[in-house]
């Protein structure tokens, strides 16, 4: 009798147990990621793929805030959302430069010891380190891209002309430009399309040197690079600084439309150019190559961006979070990432090769890529790196605007820096 009351109880503890077991599985809801990110292109195809693709492995489900396309907005609406502490698991960044003043109010989590436990980081070729400061990690290398230089290959033929090399210099480039521009009104076809509306795209061609960085301090190493694009604005082989700056045309526009033979940006554009062609938009035959260095002792020295990831730390899902990143940040979501035309951040042969295979790719997009020496655009990490970019870009609207000379603008630069430094 006892024997028989004792395997009742122990049957009917068994089954409570069994049943709160299982109304808990039923209430517990799926962990779902609110992941700030970024839209244009087809960005907003790639990270839902990505996002798919990581639900369909883990569970674990991802939605996405597009907060702009626009650099600047996306930068002032993610600050926005963290001061106002609208919840978030993980941010992209537009670039490096963004994550300074996010560390210093404590919005971005470090993760340095998820790194040590889980990441080899030489897959990422010292990307890492872009990243890091007095020892901690604050963001995972997400893409990573150079500038290289675009080229019409109709165009090069009609005049003909031969294809530029990979190892061209500046003085090569502008006496190319010199020979395919032609045409006047709104016939003209410009030589080469260089987007001055950007600082960026004068200034970094003295940081891929690796001898100079947006916070030197020094700035006179930006005077051969200013005199050459206004040499080659007043020649006509290139579009107008008050043109770009003022007519909302976009980067590519001149290139895209046929009226620029050659054409200097990142390696994002790869993909926009390979879809547009698919799409039957972009109607020539176009190649890249490096873009063009100073001298010889430069060639292969490029410059670029790596476009980062990072966790918030009022995540509720820090380990969740972490999975997703290292996915979408590793080798399976970089199969995915090249399918887009887009360059990941992590750099194995495999990764290089499905790259140079996806559908669209230029014939010589293996060589472009072919870096001696890698240089940051805007190395994050840099005590004063916003302020000291600030002064470059008002002091280089009035040099290419011709308000002060380039000795003035670049005197000028020099001591505002030195000011805020």
């Amino acid at each position: 009798m006892k024997k028989g009351f004792i395997r009742i109880l122990t049957a009917a503890v068994l089954c409570c147990t069994l049943l709160a077991g299982l109304c808990f599985t039923a209430s517990a809801e799926p962990v779902k990621l609110v992941v700030a990110t970024w839209d244009g292109g087809n960005n907003d195809e790639m990270q839902r793929t990505l996002a798919d693709a990581f639900t369909e492995k883990t569970g674990i489900e991802v939605e996405y805030l597009s907060l702009s396309s626009d650099t600047s907005e996306y930068k002032d609406k993610l600050a926005m959302m963290l001061n106002a502490q609208t919840y978030l698991d993980c941010a992209f960044m537009m670039d490096g430069a963004q994550m300074p003043p996010l560390m210093e109010r404590g919005q971005i989590e470090p993760i340095t010891d998820l790194v040590a436990r889980d990441i080899d980081k030489d897959l990422y070729s010292g990307k890492f380190d872009v990243f890091t400061k007095n020892g901690e990690i604050y963001g995972f290398p997400f893409r990573g891209d150079y500038y290289v230089m675009y080229y019409n290959k109709d165009l090069f033929d009609a005049a003909g002309v031969e294809y530029p090399s990979d190892d061209m210099t500046w003085d090569e480039f502008e006496a190319l430009a010199a020979k395919l521009t032609s045409g006047e009104g709104m016939d003209k076809v410009y030589g080469a399309s260089i987007y001055t509306a950007w600082p960026g795209m004068i200034c970094n061609f003295a940081w891929a040197t690796g001898r100079y960085t947006v916070v030197d301090g020094n700035y006179d190493c930006l005077k051969p690079y200013y005199e050459r694009m206004l040499r080659m604005q007043d020649a006509g082989t290139l579009k107008d600084y008050s043109i770009l700056s003022t007519s909302g045309e976009g980067t590519s526009d001149s290139f895209i439309n046929g009226k620029a033979a050659m054409y200097i940006m990142g390696t994002w554009d790869v993909s926009t150019m390979a879809n547009l062609q698919k799409e039957g938009t972009l109607t020539f035959q176009w190649d890249v190559t490096r873009a063009p260095h100073t001298d010889k002792d430069d060639v292969g020295y490029m410059v670029g961006s790596v476009t980062p990831v990072a966790i918030i730390p009022t995540t509720q899902h820090k380990e969740e979070a972490w999975e997703f990143i290292k996915f979408i940040c590793g080798e399976e979501g970089a199969k995915i990432i090249t399918s887009y035309g887009y360059l990941p951040a992590i750099n194995t042969q495999e990764v290089l090769d499905a790259y140079a295979q996806a559908d669209g790719m230029p014939e010589h997009i293996q060589e472009a890529l072919n870096c001696v020496h890698f240089s940051m655009d805007k190395p994050p990490m840099a005590d004063k790196i916003t302020e000291c970019y600030n002064v470059i870009k008002e002091e280089h609207s009035l040099m290419m605007l011709k308000e002060e000379t380039i000795d003035e603008g670049i005197a000028n630069i020099n001591q505002r820096v030195g000011e805020i430094q």
